[in-house]
């Protein structure tokens, strides 16, 4: 994928985010990329088989639930960092005591 390609492919995938339940269609895409329909055809046919956008039943195309599934995943590692970090801090609370802290 060349740098304008993935410059317009990762500029589609935030601007399908933010249009979730209607979508937007391939000329809104163009004129909102500022590119042709040829290259907004090629784009979404990349994105569409790597599962980060799918088709509407009205023919528009949307997001897939993949960034969703990303933007979870974070949160849970995040998490798991937390609770470490926590559980961290009570063992150091429990030696400081034995110690005379």
């Amino acid at each position: 994928m060349k740098n304008g390609s993935a410059r317009r492919a990762l500029k589609i995938i935030e601007m399908l985010a933010c249009r979730f339940m209607d979508g937007m269609s391939n000329k809104e895409l163009a004129e909102a990329v500022s590119t042709s329909e040829a290259n907004i055809c090629r784009d979404l046919t990349l994105l569409y088989e790597l599962g980060w956008i799918r088709k509407l039943d009205t023919g528009r195309w949307t997001s897939s639930v993949k960034l969703l599934a990303i933007a979870r995943a974070y949160t849970l590692q995040f998490e798991k960092i937390q609770n470490r970090m926590a559980e961290t801090e009570r063992n150091i609370g429990v030696a400081a005591i034995r110690y005379g802290g």
